[in-house]
């Protein structure tokens, strides 16, 4: 009577248990996990931490273009805008050089270069503006400057909506949002407070604490890559543009280009109206404060139901907060109040909606990062052309004919990219599907059963309506009788 050597088969508990996620590495498809289901843990005050400090740097220069700029170089207003502007060409080259480090370096190690680089940057700017020599060598060392803080601003967003857990991932996003709100307005304080060129070592300094941080968590990004991602095809992917991605990067696009209206036409076309500076102000202000508020509780929202819903539902009030503008009365305080209040509840849901909708169950630092270059194109174009528009036509409904053409392109452009995600989303459902069925079919035919012998069971279950990823449990009754016997083992 043959006997049979059963320590030769798989241990199925063993191979489809989920592997240990780790929050600093980003993952394409993994399976569901405990940190999924667990509450917001202290960890995340470090990734949180360091989009503080990579956000604060943004908006310290805008309010000494004057003094550090225009009086020192002896250059017009509209060449000291360049300065905020030209960081744009080097957002480019930020992308195609993270998906670079991506492939042979892991997230906190690429931080820590980007940091150190970016603090160097700083020291450059500020000798520069100390003695003005020239702008234009200024400038140029913008441009570089726009690269490495892409990468600053992109790799703790992406490592905050993972480490959120992929069922919460808009809530990450909603909460990397808030933080980069949050940042720009201290930013914005600190740097009108310090008014000097001193503001270029206080950068330096921020980016220093990031470059710390990252070293000190750097060993938390060594450990190995979860099994699912180390086949070297499945490696490339992560680094790939997918086309989900680029329907996020035209929403992000779309957002930021009203957001530059808001920041630059609106003000302009409030002051034309007869409405105070202070006034305007408050209400800007009010509209952030409303966004950099809304913004976690929008993707938290958007994570119990729909991001494509809620995602809707944001955008339509974001246009509408700005149709208001366009067809009402600016000289009224209550109307203008009444409609900033409207852009901010509008505009608290659009971020945290457009990244999560582009990236996959758990984000890429790659297709954040393109994003986020994608929403700094359509702040610039926005701005491009409202300042064309403006040389053609001039007086108070010239402002309000941009609002509208924008709001047009705006709703045009969700419109088109909810569409294209519907599709993308229905073909996904449709091969994760086939993948179940064809998974379900191999794993029980890989045996021969029968009856009262020792069976095991395969159970489906299906957690994750996003990854329908399949859970197999084994419950063994006896004997196994597999299909060929295999020879005994020489005692």
């Amino acid at each position: 009577m043959p006997s049979y050597k059963t320590d030769t088969l798989p241990d199925l508990k063993t191979q489809t248990s989920s592997p240990p996620i780790d929050p600093w590495i980003d993952y394409t498809v993994i399976p569901q996990s405990a940190s999924d289901r667990q509450g917001l843990s202290w960890s995340i005050l470090v990734p949180v931490a360091l989009l503080f400090f990579a956000a604060m740097p943004d908006a310290m220069f805008a309010p000494i273009l004057k003094q550090i700029f225009i009086d020192r170089f002896q250059i017009s207003d509209s060449a000291a805008h360049l300065f905020m502007a030209v960081n744009i060409i080097g957002v480019i080259g930020g992308v195609a050089a993270l998906k670079w480090l991506r492939g042979f370096m892991k997230p906190m190690a690429i931080l820590l270069l980007a940091a150190l680089i970016e603090a160097v940057l700083f020291l450059v700017m500020g000798l520069l503006t100390a003695i003005p020599i020239s702008f234009s060598a200024l400038l140029l060392v913008r441009v570089v400057e726009g690269s490495t803080d892409l990468i600053l601003l992109a790799v703790p967003l992406t490592i905050i909506a993972n480490q959120m857990g992929g069922n919460r991932k808009t809530q990450g996003f909603g909460l990397g949002a808030t933080t980069i709100i949050l940042a720009l307005s201290v930013g914005a304080f600190v740097g009108g407070y310090i008014a000097s060129s001193a503001v270029f070592v206080w950068a330096a300094a921020l980016t220093m604490v990031i470059a710390i941080i990252a070293l000190m968590h750097i060993r938390s990004s060594s450990i190995a890559t979860n099994p699912l991602t180390t086949d070297s095809k499945k490696q490339s992917s992560r680094n790939r543009i997918s086309k989900r991605a680029y329907c996020g990067a035209w929403l992000l696009a779309s957002d930021r280009a009203l957001a530059a209206l808001l920041a630059t036409t609106v003000p302009i076309a409030l002051a034309t109206a007869g409405i105070q500076p202070a006034t305007s102000g408050i209400a800007i202000g009010l509209c952030l404060l409303i966004m950099a508020i809304g913004s976690w509780p929008a993707g938290w929202l958007a994570d119990q139901t729909s991001p494509r819903q809620i995602r809707i539902v944001f955008s339509i009030t974001y246009a509408c907060g700005f149709l208001l503008l366009a067809i009402g009365p600016l000289q009224e305080p209550g109307w203008l109040f009444f409609s900033f209040v409207i852009i901010g509840i509008g505009a608290a849901g659009l971020m945290p909606t457009a990244l999560s909708l582009g990236s996959d169950r758990h984000a890429s630092t790659s297709e954040v990062a393109a994003m986020q270059g994608a929403s700094q194109i359509g702040y610039t174009i926005a701005v491009l052309a409202a300042a064309a528009l403006l040389l053609a036509t001039t007086g108070l409904m010239a402002y309000k004919m941009i609002l509208f053409i924008a709001i047009g392109v705006f709703l045009v452009i969700n419109l088109a990219a909810m569409n294209a995600l519907k599709r993308i989303n229905a073909k996904q459902a449709t091969n994760d599907k086939s993948t179940t069925a064809t998974s379900q079919e191999s794993s029980y035919t890989s045996f021969s059963f029968e009856p009262l012998d020792e069976a095991i069971f395969f159970e489906a279950h299906d957690h994750d309506k996003d990854s329908r990823h399949v859970e197999i449990e084994t419950r063994q009754v006896n004997r196994f009788k597999p299909e060929t016997p295999v020879p005994a083992s020489n005692p």
